[in-house]
């Protein structure tokens, strides 16, 4: 945050903060109504949240900084790196056609996954909840 503030990127930096606030806003009032764990997750691993993962990483970040400066570039590249060892694991260890695998991660983590598995024709993501209530 310091680069976007150095480079008086207020409109990004509103942007950021009232994504964030908006994000916990949402979560602190599920909290306040008594969710069970079960809806906090559900709502962790919604299409919604995974989005505000993404968007965050690869469209916000990204412009953090002066022209010539790539901190921000930098944080998600490190983002993008973490999750491709993961996926690259995850790869290694599928060897089965047809096999069922199910990985455990946190949501901005299954949000990336579901972007390697859009691009896997013979693979396809299975929502938690879609498990959960079967």
């Amino acid at each position: 945050m310091q680069d976007i503030i150095r480079n008086k990127q207020v409109a990004l930096q509103k942007k950021i903060e009232n994504d964030i606030s908006a994000f916990s806003s949402e979560f602190n009032k599920m909290i306040d109504n008594n969710a069970s764990l079960k809806e906090l997750t559900y709502w962790e691993n919604s299409e919604k949240v995974r989005t505000f993962s993404n968007n965050f990483h690869n469209n916000l970040m990204v412009k953090a900084g002066a022209p010539d400066d790539f901190n921000g570039v930098y944080l998600t590249a490190e983002w993008y790196k973490r999750n491709l060892y993961m996926w690259s694991f995850v790869e290694k260890n599928t060897t089965k056609p047809n096999e069922k695998v199910m990985v455990l991660v946190g949501s901005s983590h299954a949000a990336m996954f579901e972007l390697f598995i859009r691009d896997k024709p013979d693979w396809k993501v299975t929502e938690l909840k879609e498990i959960m209530e079967q």
